[in-house]
């Protein structure tokens, strides 16, 4: 699972630098979404992605 997260980190990373379509925020919403299930135990590093998919958003809105 660190696997996992590791590289949802980075694509999510890339699209920080810039990547703003309609494509990317779905994926974003979609991730959040598919890793809500382990936000809700409290997993820190789950949290972090968490919050770095909603302050993307919040700039694509």
């Amino acid at each position: 699972m660190e696997e996992a997260l590791r590289n949802v980190g980075s694509v999510l990373g890339a699209m920080e630098e810039g990547i703003y379509s309609g494509r990317a925020r779905q994926a974003v919403v979609d991730m959040r979404h598919l890793v809500s299930l382990y936000r809700r135990r409290g997993i820190p590093v789950v949290a972090e992605l968490d919050a770095r998919a909603a302050a993307y958003l919040a700039r694509v809105d």
